[in-house]
């Protein structure tokens, strides 16, 4: 792509569209008389036209404005198995919510993000893991959060909210089982719907860890999820990370006296909502769990933790927890506001969701916020936007 100014572009995303003048503008949401005020310079393009353009063109915002060839999506990722990572389809995915990131910016919404704490290079990996799992529990118990007593989607909610983190679970690209990436100060987390609901919740951890260390912007691929097995050193840190942040030792140390027999193991499995596996490894690296124990207790699974606590009701709720899908939130809500305020149409929204214009639409219709703001557009046609 070439062009030494914003309107250049413009005309390069027309001609790459293929459509004339009169169609393009019907698709961006303008006039022909305004697109052709504003590609002779004029008229100036607006925040929410460029966006439009943007869209249509399968171009960012950034290159609109700068003409820089944005970076592409390098993920942070750990895998299920050794199947090839699908890297279109990964990118897809990150390039999606990044556009509506892009949309908001324009429209002056871009919400301010924490800074991301220091990793200490002269501590060890494992050491630079537990530090940053300090620093996190810290914010997490400064708003009264207790991590291991949260179901997954009040978690993910805290996360999102107290570290600027956009956390999305649904379909991936096959072959992983945790996503992250971030960029000038725009982060996000991708799980699976999964029945495996214990390794969700770690998976989770893991991957907050790669935001936090500022390490989400290379793909990492674990192949092998067993600890100190050639594994990439962030990946070593985040494992790590999520051990102490799931499993925070003084609370560990606040419930354990004595030999841990297995009904008191199960009940701190049950309790932290962790499998017997992580639970094991972590009272092991403690010093709270003999070898012996440790070789026994590892093998059972968390049904059999749930059965010996008598809680097999808790079970069936996280699995369906972790089969929930879950949208991100502020940036849904943010892009819903926007197009109930006027600002924007409702391609962004469902570009972000992947649906229909048309379908989405209908399913707003009857909602009183669709019907208050569609009363404000019919008031103000500059906003109107032919769906």
């Amino acid at each position: 792509m070439t062009g030494d100014s914003i309107i250049d572009r413009v005309r390069v995303v027309i001609e790459q569209v293929g459509e004339n003048q009169s169609s393009f503008a019907s698709m961006v949401g303008m006039t022909e008389d305004k697109l052709s005020k504003s590609l002779k310079g004029t008229r100036r393009f607006t925040s929410l036209e460029l966006a439009l353009v943007a869209e249509v063109g399968r171009v960012s915002v950034d290159w609109l404005l700068s003409g820089k060839a944005p970076a592409r999506p390098m993920v942070a990722a750990r895998t299920i198995d050794k199947a090839s990572l699908d890297i279109a389809s990964i990118t897809e995915l990150v390039d999606r919510h990044m556009a509506a990131f892009d949309v908001l910016d324009l429209l002056g919404e871009g919400s301010v993000v924490s800074e991301l704490p220091p990793v200490s290079e002269e501590l060890q990996l494992w050491e630079q893991g537990e530090a940053l799992a300090t620093h996190a529990l810290e914010r997490m118990y400064g708003s009264g959060l207790t991590v291991h007593k949260l179901e997954f989607a009040v978690l993910a909610n805290s996360v999102e909210q107290l570290f600027g983190i956009d956390v999305v679970v649904g379909s991936l690209p096959d072959g992983l089982d945790g996503l992250a990436w971030q960029k000038d100060g725009r982060r996000l987390i991708f799980l699976p719907s999964t029945r495996q609901w214990t390794r969700q919740r770690f998976t989770f951890a893991h991957e907050l860890c790669h935001v936090l260390a500022g390490d989400a912007q290379q793909i990492l691929v674990d192949q092998n999820l067993s600890p100190g097995k050639d594994a990439h050193p962030s990946e070593r840190r985040a494992n790590s990370f999520a051990a102490a942040f799931l499993m925070p030792a003084k609370e560990l140390r606040g419930l354990v006296s004595g030999r841990i027999d297995r009904d008191a193991f199960a009940e701190l499995v049950v309790s932290f909502k962790v499998s017997p596996s992580a639970m094991a490894a972590r009272l092991r690296s403690l010093g709270l769990l003999q070898k012996e124990s440790f070789e026994a207790l590892r093998r059972l699974t968390s049904l059999d933790c749930h059965e010996l606590a008598g809680n097999l009701e808790d079970y069936v709720a996280q699995v369906n927890g972790s089969i929930a899908a879950r949208l991100p939130s502020r940036l849904v809500q943010s892009l819903f506001e926007a197009y109930r305020d006027g600002r924007t149409t409702l391609r962004p929204l469902a570009n972000l969701l992947s649906v229909d214009v048309g379908g989405l639409h209908e399913v707003l219709s009857g909602t009183p916020e669709f019907i208050d703001q569609q009363g404000d557009r019919e008031s103000n046609s500059e906003l109107v936007y032919s769906l």
